[in-house]
């Protein structure tokens, strides 16, 4: 079941949700159980828009900023509003600033930039294309264009890898998902009745799920960019939900131009076509979400 909690919870979660964190000696219990409790619950900051800070203390003589106010979502949550995200704005009499959840749904059509994921090299058909590829294109040799040479060598690759990758790998998490659904049938009907055949098609079927659910993981470690796996069993589900919130993270939620004018339509963010470079704009960039934290 998906949950959010959010609102005013009085603590920061971290040293950078305080303005003057390196100017004060304060007391970390409350933020460190502040984090565990977040942790326990399996909760992670929804990505945001608007300002840093959503607490000030009206003092001119000592101005303190502070994230007070924050969305907490949990796994279910990101699953099934994947391009949801919160919104912080001026409060007007409040020293709060006030929070909006957008549901957002992505209309985008764009065709999606090529990714090359690890397990590709794993298949078969991999050294074979990538070699092919190679041969049928002008060799390199030391002059003024073997770089642009070798640009073209890789740029005509990606259409082979992605050929590749779609036709032998497709949607893994749906694959992963209908082999484990065929391994538990097998299983059933194994149990059901120990014979030699139904015991093959066992074997079978577990050796199909064992392999998609190693690329899986290898997949979604990749793509959530941990550089650590904890002992134990595979850990898919967490890779997968790094993914998730990366993916929310990322997104460009609004876009501040030069002249004040600020666009949240993600058709007039990208007709603009920013050039990231200077002041010449101003972009208000999601907030990291967090699934642990070390002490």
């Amino acid at each position: 079941m998906p949950w959010i909690v959010l609102g005013d919870f009085n603590e920061i979660l971290s040293l950078t949700d305080h303005s003057r964190a390196q100017d004060y000696a304060f007391n970390m219990t409350g933020m460190r159980d502040f984090q565990n409790t977040v942790s326990f619950c399996d909760l992670g900051e929804l990505s945001s828009a608007g300002p840093n800070f959503t607490w000030i203390n009206n003092q001119d003589s000592n101005p303190i900023g502070k994230k007070l106010d924050r969305a907490l979502v949990s796994s279910d949550w990101l699953g099934m509003f994947p391009h949801s995200y919160a919104s912080f704005e001026a409060g007007g009499i409040s020293d709060h600033s006030r929070c909006m959840i957008h549901l957002a749904t992505s209309n985008s059509q764009h065709r999606k930039p090529f990714k090359f994921f690890n397990f590709l090299t794993t298949h078969e058909l991999f050294l074979p294309t990538v070699a092919r590829v190679w041969l049928e294109t002008p060799p390199l040799f030391h002059s003024r264009i073997a770089l642009s040479l070798f640009h073209r060598k890789l740029k005509l690759l990606k259409t082979h890898l992605r050929s590749l990758n779609r036709t032998r790998f497709g949607n893994l998490p749906l694959k992963t998902k209908e082999a484990y659904d065929t391994y538990c049938s097998a299983q059933t009907l194994a149990l059901s009745a120990p014979t030699s055949s139904n015991l093959q098609s066992l074997s079978e079927a577990s050796d199909v799920w064992n392999r998609l659910a190693s690329l899986e993981e290898k997949f979604f470690h990749q793509k959530s960019r941990i550089q650590w796996m904890k002992c134990g069993d595979q850990n898919t589900s967490y890779f997968h939900r790094v993914a998730q919130a990366n993916a929310s993270k990322n997104a460009v939620r609004s876009l501040t131009l030069e002249s004040g004018e600020v666009l949240t339509e993600p058709a007039a963010i990208k007709l603009k076509q920013p050039v990231i470079s200077g002041n010449s704009f101003s972009e208000r960039l999601t907030t990291l979400t967090r699934f642990h934290w070390i002490p």
